[in-house]
């Protein structure tokens, strides 16, 4: 992996990790296509494996942006990421993000 370097924000610069991002996920995207076909096969199994993968997949992404939240990333900066605006972005996750914060 590449070193990962601070742009002038004083925000992580992921763009010398991008290459490594992208290897890494169009891993994840052969192996989804693959379970995919195993699935269309007529497997219930693989269906529901499939199922639990996309659970696990979205409550990590409800993490990450409450992560990005907490170190300061604004809503236009994770709009942006997802090519939805801060308004968007906020009403997709910000319910979310409370429901893993517990009640004090």
């Amino acid at each position: 992996m590449s070193e990962i370097t601070l742009a002038a924000n004083g925000k992580p610069n992921y763009a010398k990790t991008r290459k490594d991002l992208e290897e890494v996920m169009s891993g994840l995207h052969r192996q989804v296509k693959a379970i995919k076909l195993r699935a269309m096969d007529e497997d219930p199994w693989a269906v529901a494996e499939m199922a639990q993968i996309a659970e696990e997949i979205n409550a990590a992404v409800v993490e990450v942006v409450a992560r990005l939240r907490e170190v300061g990333y604004t809503w236009t900066d994770i709009g942006m990421a997802f090519g939805i605006s801060a308004t968007t972005a906020c009403k997709r996750y910000e319910r979310k993000i409370r429901a893993l914060t517990p009640a004090a």
